[in-house]
């Protein structure tokens, strides 16, 4: 079952991530949504009358943090800027969040990414994998984090060179055993749609969704695809 009330915020952070041109136009023609509002240091091309935007300020956020669902794209610069001494609760994402959750923000969609691990040799993650347990603890009613692979966004290119791409990828799959498909970039419109569904969910809990969820979910939607 899903969500069906009609009047539900939703609070995205931040503007400036790949995936936000995306998220924001189907929040803004999702029925579920009266109101879409945007953090961030930059306004995308988007206009419209259920949308507002807002300057990314720690000193306001307590009054401004109220919604139902929160969206929240990890902004990996600011970890990178103090690598030495990073603490998790300084991180932007979770001080954003941990301000939805105490206005009482029911659901958080978190954006990771799918090499995500405490023992990575990698800085960025490990902080993530950190800041996902940190945000899995905050009151919220339900988490959805997600990890897929490099997001692109290509809704404005041709179709052609993903037909190739896609034939070549099948072949090198069955010579690879697979790699090819795990490590295949997460397009922004896909993930957008995985990520508000998600969010129209009646079930209380934690849930994780690894990058091959997201392959499952773009060859079936291949499938339904007219030719």
């Amino acid at each position: 079952m899903e969500i069906s009330r009609d009047d539900k915020i939703a609070l995205v952070f931040n503007s400036s991530h790949v995936l936000a041109d995306s998220l924001v136009t189907q929040l803004l023609q999702h029925s579920g949504y009266e109101q879409v509002l945007v953090f961030g240091d930059q306004k995308l091309n988007i206009s419209h009358p259920k949308l507002s935007y807002f300057d990314f300020d720690l000193s306001t956020l307590e009054t401004q943090m109220i919604g139902n669902d929160l969206f929240c794209l990890y902004e990996i610069a600011q970890a990178k800027k103090y690598v030495s001494d990073i603490k998790i609760k300084d991180l932007y994402s979770f001080q954003i969040a941990k301000a939805a959750a105490m206005n009482n923000v029911s659901q958080l969609c978190f954006l990771s990414a799918s090499n995500t691990s405490k023992t990575s040799m990698n800085f960025n993650s490990r902080i993530r994998a950190h800041l996902e347990e940190s945000l899995n603890a905050l009151p919220f009613w339900a988490v959805h984090t997600f990890r897929p692979t490099n997001v692109v966004d290509t809704s404005n290119q041709s179709r052609w060179g993903e037909k190739i791409a896609d034939r070549i990828g099948k072949g090198l799959d069955q010579v690879t055993g697979g790699m090819i498909s795990k490590f295949r970039p997460t397009e922004a419109s896909l993930l957008a749609r995985t990520m508000i569904k998600a969010a129209q969910q009646l079930k209380e809990g934690r849930f994780l969704y690894h990058a091959s969820y997201f392959v499952d979910v773009e060859e079936k939607e291949k499938g339904l695809r007219k030719i």
